[in-house]
């Protein structure tokens, strides 16, 4: 139970952090729709699903690597030579990358290559200090830095397109500087530049931090071809204003994202430091993986009708054809944070090759579908793709780790969430703007009833 409430003090640091900075990129959507079109918004999706893919195989994910390896030590010292380890590899991939990218803006056509190549950095950069944060327990100033670099990242997408009325590269000059604003800042609490140089290097650990990352960089090409090749496939077979909408689409996921990306934050470090296979274990994961699927499936029943309800306030009508993929792209992220979750269990045990198994499997059936159906549908194809993609994933890995820990799924337990969750569908696509707020309204008050004793456990415990 200590453990369970420490994730839950830990997920209200993040949320508070996240709630801010989430809500402010959201409120940009309705810029975002009335400044580009969907075209060149198309344009620019694609163009970062390139500097994602790149940037995570080419960095091997090293930033969770080095998290996972930081909870092996105590002594600060010894933790700092797992981070001058990973920083000698990101290095390294540095060099890589930027010849990569190179070659490929030859080949490839992009609008501002430049600054897709600076993009895939920032990402990278921001991964590296936020998880390096969060190793050495700077949760809350990493949530403060997230809140201020969001900040600056809108501010600068304001001045660019609204006042100036700069083109979409705006998108790209906007984030960097948000992630640089959110570098300094965590640098400023850490000070890892100098206790970087002043620590040994380990070449067996700098092997070793490559051995276990190399199947997370696979697993991350995987989950591109699982989560990004639809951007791709949209792009060539139906055009660039439809990857538009549908970009548009997968905005909303951040309100799931919203609430589970904090949860599973505080649930990565907790499962990091948490492994064996005695029965206190196998409790523990089974009691965190009942309760997220919980919470997850009730968040997604209130985010249903929330966004039928809010949609027309966000987003331009050139964006309109975008609304009916939104639930289903709702359904294939929670199934997603799911997967995210599990992973982090396989991940404790150092078991990150069964990741890359199950990850590429679902890739291959969301291929599958798209490749089969999206000229004969159209663009919601791809939201469904991704939604049987991540159930099969999830199946996978649900059988990989009942080979670690006895593993107990209550599925019975579920059922009024599933049942609410069809309702709420069901409501979303009748097209009735009252009987939808009434349906959020009524799950709000009934899951705020259910928790009203640990809402206020929680907050107690915040308070001290």
């Amino acid at each position: 139970m200590k453990e369970l409430n420490k994730i839950a003090k830990n997920t209200i640091t993040y949320l508070l952090g996240s709630v801010s900075s989430k809500l402010v990129a959201f409120f940009m959507i309705r810029i975002y729709t009335s400044y580009i079109s969907p075209a060149n918004y198309g344009l620019y999706d694609v163009s970062i699903t390139y500097a994602t893919l790149f940037s995570s195989i080419i960095f091997l994910d090293i930033w969770s690597g080095m998290m996972r390896y930081i909870f092996d030590y105590i002594n600060p010292k010894e933790k700092y030579v797992v981070v001058k380890s990973s920083f000698i590899i990101f290095g390294s991939s540095i060099i890589v990358y930027s010849v990569f990218v190179f070659i490929f803006s030859n080949i490839v056509r992009l609008d501002y290559p430049f600054w897709v190549y600076i993009y895939g950095i920032s990402i990278s950069i921001q991964n590296l200090y936020g998880y390096l944060a969060r190793g050495f327990g700077l949760n809350k100033k990493f949530a403060i830095s997230g809140i201020v670099g969001t900040f600056v990242n809108s501010f600068f997408n304001v001045i660019l397109l609204v006042w100036l009325n700069y083109n979409y590269s705006s998108l790209y000059i906007s984030y960097v500087a948000g992630v640089l604003v959110q570098v300094i800042i965590l640098e400023s609490s850490l000070k890892s530049t100098r206790k970087i140089f002043e620590s040994k290097i380990d070449y067996y650990l700098i092997k070793s931090l490559f051995k276990f990352s190399l199947p997370l960089s696979i697993n991350s090409a995987s989950y591109w071809l699982l989560n990004s090749y639809s951007r791709i496939a949209i792009t060539n077979n139906l055009g660039a204003e439809q990857n538009g909408i549908y970009a548009i689409a997968t905005r909303f996921g951040v309100m799931i994202n919203l609430i589970a990306t904090s949860f599973t934050m505080a649930w990565q470090e907790m499962a990091f430091s948490k492994t064996g296979n005695d029965k206190e274990t196998s409790r523990f994961y089974s009691n965190a993986t009942n309760t997220f699927l919980k919470l997850l499936l009730q968040a997604t029943v209130i985010l249903v009708p929330a966004i039928y309800v809010i949609f027309p306030v966000f987003v331009d009508n050139s964006y309109s054809e975008s609304k009916p993929i939104i639930p289903i792209f709702i359904l294939a992220t929670s199934l997603g944070i799911v997967s995210t979750f599990l992973a982090n269990i396989l991940t404790a045990y150092k078991r990150t090759d069964t990741i890359f198994y199950s990850t590429a499997i679902a890739g291959v059936v969301n291929i599958f579908f798209i490749s089969i159906f999206i000229n004969v549908y159209g663009v919601i194809v791809a939201a469904y793709a991704l939604l049987f993609g991540y159930l099969v994933n999830c199946a996978i890995r649900i059988i990989l780790i009942k080979r670690e820990i006895r593993l107990i799924i209550e599925w019975s337990k579920l059922i009024p969430q599933i049942f609410l969750l069809v309702i709420s569908l069901f409501c979303f696509y009748y097209e009735n703007l009252l009987i939808n707020i009434i349906i959020m309204i009524l799950c709000v008050v009934l899951m705020l009833y259910e928790y009203r004793i640990k809402i206020i456990d929680v907050y107690k415990s915040i308070r001290k």
